[in-house]
């Protein structure tokens, strides 16, 4: 800088240059206060540890959303077998006749409550409408798999 009104300091104090008034102006007059605050407010924010926060909070976002929305699955049984598996998952899993099977991937707690409730209601609502098309006995039973593997 020029040797005019300001005097530029050699060292880095924050990621701010200090400049220093010139010896000829008080050491409080409103430049210097300025300069200080703002050097000093730079050097107290640690950039990596709120970097560090945004990833906790987007995180804790996650799994919010994961147990407030879990995913739900009806589940067949595969041919030749005692096993029960997701129908999308494997094509060859056939419904039982009469049954609906529904895996819940999460735990049922107060925030997630109505979203299994319609969800639940939704996959007996299309279930009876396969029935129907395919002209097999009615829905009788429901049985919910909460085993959340």
């Amino acid at each position: 800088m020029q040797d005019g009104n300001v005097k530029c300091c050699h060292g880095n104090c924050g990621y701010v240059h200090i400049v220093f008034p010139h010896s000829s102006d008080p050491l409080h007059s409103p430049g210097c206060a300025v300069c200080y605050h703002n050097s000093t407010m730079l050097g107290l924010i640690d950039y990596e540890a709120a970097i560090h926060l945004w990833k906790v909070a987007i995180s804790v976002i996650r799994v919010l959303l994961f147990v407030a929305r879990p995913r739900t699955f009806v589940q067949g049984n595969l041919p030749n077998s005692m096993v029960y598996r997701n129908v999308e998952q494997y094509p060859n899993a056939s419904n039982v006749p009469g049954i609906l099977i529904l895996e819940i991937d999460a735990p049922i707690y107060f925030a997630n409550t109505n979203y299994f409730r319609e969800r639940i209601t939704r996959w007996i609502n299309d279930e009876e409408d396969r029935i129907k098309s395919a002209g097999e006995s009615s829905l009788q039973y429901v049985i919910l798999d909460m085993t959340c593997n």
